[in-house]
């Protein structure tokens, strides 16, 4: 039995990204774009970028404060030059070379020291002042615009640092650098604050979350090692190439990127995902790789790790694209509630029950589902409606003008000696005199696989075939996809 989200453990777009490698190849290109919307984004050249990486190492091994400061300003002004003049819609990402290194560390100085604060009087960000860094040599608020330098250990029983009601805050942290409290708050507390840096530090977690923001913008966490963290009513920030141990959650937050992480939830205790997002739009979640943990036990008294490796609740125009869920006892990705206009697309999942799913409250519009892998699970797709009390309950229930195209489910998972339905799509129950608008939802291309049983449709004509799916020997594309079995 799946556990109501709300009584489940809690657990922007910056234009271009440096993946800070131990080899800096000449020709390594990689702009990130704005693809929706107006363009939001002036393109960034990396060669620059890892030029400048380059330069704030020399700086940090010479040990010339003056250089250093000279070295992140420069390294600032390239990185700002990308800074959003509207809305961000959503990014794509020019691949690079194969033959192109794009190695990164959390622990390397060059991406510790890569988001350096400031520039010369033309070209600094609005805000900054051009004094040398604040080394930080205890816990402290910081509510100064500045560059702060944390080169040891930092710690404290009442929370860290708590940064608040001020803008433009650059916190760099060497291969010493480490921020902490004991396990009753918070290390860092991120409050009211518009554009701040976290870059190359080591934030451990507690039985809270590691990195609390709230009613925050322009938050980059970068290249770091951190426990959980929690966000809240924040937007157009970004968590990027970092290690989280234990899980990364945001409500109320939007134009949120969330890319390059590997996040690993507790295996001695049930969790509810290593991603959790809610009541937002315009999010993005990319290439992250999540770990559940799952011990492979089915029985409630014995399961550990995560329920999930993402659940989205009540979100729009989110995209979930590229990532990699794994050892999860329910599903790799599931949504709650309104989940419109959003796209889920090349995301490899294993070891699971349900590759795609959606139980309570479930409604769906303009939703795009395309070229997703699952492997080891029971079932590939499983969407139904169960009223439930968290989340949004509408008058009319959606399921309409959604595209299933090119997913695979290999190596089912038999139960009981036999195979589960491929997919099954239920809105027949619980809708306790609510509308329910259905229809133009097209499935093409899609393998459920030779093993497994016929898909489960209810309401007929919920399906549309597109052509090309493939099941059983012997089965036409309609009925892989149950439009022949109404």
């Amino acid at each position: 039995m799946k556990l109501p989200f709300h009584n489940r453990r809690p657990h922007i777009l910056f234009a271009a990204i440096a993946l800070v490698s131990t080899n800096f190849p000449a020709n390594a290109q990689k702009l990130i774009t704005s693809q929706s919307k107006p363009s939001d984004y002036s393109p960034v050249n990396i060669d620059q970028l890892i030029e400048s990486a380059k330069d704030i190492q020399a700086a940090i091994q010479s040990g010339d404060i003056q250089r250093q400061v000279a070295a992140m300003n420069r390294n600032s002004a390239l990185i700002h030059q990308g800074t959003p003049v509207s809305s961000p819609g959503r990014v794509d990402i020019i691949p690079v070379p194969e033959s192109v290194s794009t190695t990164r560390s959390v622990k390397s100085s060059v991406g510790r020291m890569g988001a350096g604060a400031g520039a010369s009087s033309s070209n600094r960000r609005p805000g900054l002042p051009s004094s040398q860094p604040i080394i930080l040599t205890q816990c402290q608020s910081i509510t100064s615009p500045g560059i702060y330098i944390v080169n040891q250990a930092l710690a404290n029983t009442n929370g860290c640092l708590q940064i608040h009601d001020t803008h433009d805050i650059d916190i760099e942290c060497d291969p010493s650098g480490q921020i902490s409290t004991d396990p009753a708050d918070h290390a860092v507390a991120v409050t009211n604050v518009n554009g701040l840096t976290i870059n190359g530090c080591t934030i451990p977690g507690t039985i809270y979350s590691a990195v609390t923001i709230n009613k925050s913008s322009r938050v980059r966490i970068t290249n770091s090692h951190l426990g959980w963290i929690d966000v809240n009513n924040s937007k157009q920030s970004s968590i990027i190439n970092n290690v989280i141990d234990g899980y990364y959650q945001q409500h109320n937050s939007s134009y949120m990127t969330i890319q390059g992480n590997t996040i690993k939830t507790s295996a001695n205790e049930i969790s509810s995902a290593g991603i959790i997002t809610a009541n937002g739009s315009h999010n993005l979640f990319r290439d992250n790789s999540v770990d559940g943990s799952w011990n492979g036990q089915i029985d409630q008294t014995t399961k550990t790790g995560a329920d999930d490796g993402i659940i989205l609740q009540d979100e729009s125009w989110d995209q979930i694209v590229g990532n990699q869920f794994a050892n999860t006892w329910d599903a790799g990705i599931e949504t709650s509630g309104i989940f419109n206009h959003s796209t889920v697309a090349n995301n490899v999942i294993r070891n699971t029950s349900v590759g795609i799913a959606s139980y309570y409250n479930t409604s769906w519009t303009g939703t795009t589902v395309s070229n997703n892998k699952v492997q080891n699970a029971y079932m590939l797709l499983d969407l139904v409606y169960t009223p439930n009390s968290t989340g949004t309950q509408s008058d009319t229930v959606n399921f309409k003008d959604n595209l299933f195209e090119g997913n695979e489910l290999t190596d089912p998972l038999p139960s009981s000696g036999s195979y589960s339905p491929s997919m099954v799509i239920d809105f027949s129950t619980g809708l306790n005199g609510r509308a329910l608008a259905v229809g133009k939802n097209v499935m093409s291309n899609n393998n459920f696989g030779s093993k497994s049983q016929l898909p489960i449709i209810n309401p007929q004509g919920a399906i549309v075939d597109g052509g090309g799916n493939k099941c059983a020997a012997g089965q036409n594309s309609e009925t892989c996809i149950g439009v022949n079995l109404l």
